[in-house]
């Protein structure tokens, strides 16, 4: 679900400008690109902090760090 999210904000941003007026948009876009790349610890991010320590494996930072971009610098 988390990934289907993501996804979703990065679908809505070009939407968002296309279809909204530019008063209503330049917030949201703000606020999306804030969400996604922003250092706002998410819960479940923490989760899986809990659980990989568990597992005797690193840290993670950002989920979209992570699983995203350092997949593609890869």
């Amino acid at each position: 679900m988390h990934h289907l999210a993501i996804l979703g904000f990065i679908i809505s941003t070009p939407l968002i400008i296309i279809y909204e007026p530019l008063w209503i948009s330049l917030p949201l876009i703000t606020w999306i690109i804030y969400l996604v790349f922003g250092k706002l610890e998410c819960p479940h991010t923490r989760w899986e902090n809990i659980l990989r320590r568990k597992l005797g494996k690193p840290k993670i930072k950002t989920f979209i760090k992570h699983y995203y971009l350092d997949r593609i610098k890869k």
